[in-house]
């Protein structure tokens, strides 16, 4: 009964030993997994932190090129609007200058007709020409002054509308260049616009991946820890069965040596008895008798 027992005690420690190699290798299997969603997670989050530090940044971009397209717009409004303010007045002067023109019955640009006068000068002064061609100048010479004295009357309003018509061709370049610009800040806008949007739903997506990753590494920690608790448990186990076994094998050493002791008391006695009656002593007598001598 008591060699059954024993018997049975070792097969569960052996037992138990071979559960606690497989749970090791089950608990180490766990950390790996573990282990590695996590280094998932961390690699998605730092991707997450990558682009969200880009989208900061391209959202500073974005909101400085709309604040310089709102600014240019306003810029090229308010030259529009000056542009438009220069062409009433030319209106304004274009109609006195038709009514002078009509009232005095004028024709001719004064800046033109000073012009043909003064180029007709110069031919008559640098010019070698006969008297009744010279007679013939000198007579237009004459016309064009009568016709410039009277067009002088209108030379003001004219040099104004003039002036005016450069001022306008000024303004429209800038007109066209600002709208030039705020063309490019636009599309630059819109650029920085759409790289927010594509990185917002790089982000959104990834989070999901990042999200799904935390779930796996949270599912592998817990059987990691269940796994680890278990090993726990089960080394608890062995040690209280290695320390029956450990009671049991010193139970019977005990058992043993007792039995031996009392044995070798029973052979002494019989030998001892056998050298009083003076009986021959048997080879086996005489090594009781050396193992009594060397216990002593």
């Amino acid at each position: 009964m008591e060699q059954s027992e024993k018997s049975k005690l070792f097969d569960a420690l052996n037992e138990k030993k071979g559960k606690i190699r497989e749970l090791h290798n089950q608990l180490n299997a766990a950390n790996s997994e573990k282990e590695k969603w996590f280094t998932e997670k961390t690699r998605l989050n730092q991707k997450i932190s990558a682009l969200i530090k880009d989208l900061k940044q391209d959202k500073t971009s974005r909101d400085s090129f709309t604040s310089e397209v709102k600014n240019k717009k306003e810029e090229r409004n308010s030259v529009n609007s000056l542009i438009t303010q220069k062409i009433e007045e030319v209106k304004k002067l274009n109609q006195e200058k038709s009514e002078i023109v009509k009232k005095y019955d004028i024709k001719g640009d004064p800046a033109e007709l000073k012009s043909q006068m003064d180029r007709l000068d110069h031919k008559i002064e640098t010019e070698v020409m006969s008297f009744a061609k010279e007679t013939e100048i000198m007579k237009m010479i004459k016309e064009l002054r009568a016709r410039y004295e009277e067009a002088k009357k209108v030379s003001g309003v004219w040099e104004k509308i003039n002036a005016l018509s450069k001022e306008i061709d000024e303004l429209k370049k800038k007109s066209d260049t600002v709208h030039k610009d705020i063309q490019s800040k636009a599309k630059e806008s819109q650029g920085k616009h759409e790289s927010l949007i594509n990185a917002s739903e790089e982000v959104k997506k990834i989070s999901v991946e990042e999200n799904a990753a935390f779930e796996k590494f949270v599912e592998a920690k817990k059987k990691f820890v269940a796994l680890n608790d278990e090993l726990h448990k089960e080394m608890n186990e062995l040690e209280s069965l290695q320390k029956q076994v450990g009671e049991m094998t010193e139970k019977d050493n005990t058992h043993k040596a007792n039995s031996t002791r009392s044995k070798l008391k029973e052979l002494e006695s019989v030998v001892l008895d056998k050298i009083k009656t003076g009986k021959k002593l048997t080879t086996e007598d005489i090594l009781v008798m050396q193992e009594i001598e060397s216990k002593h």
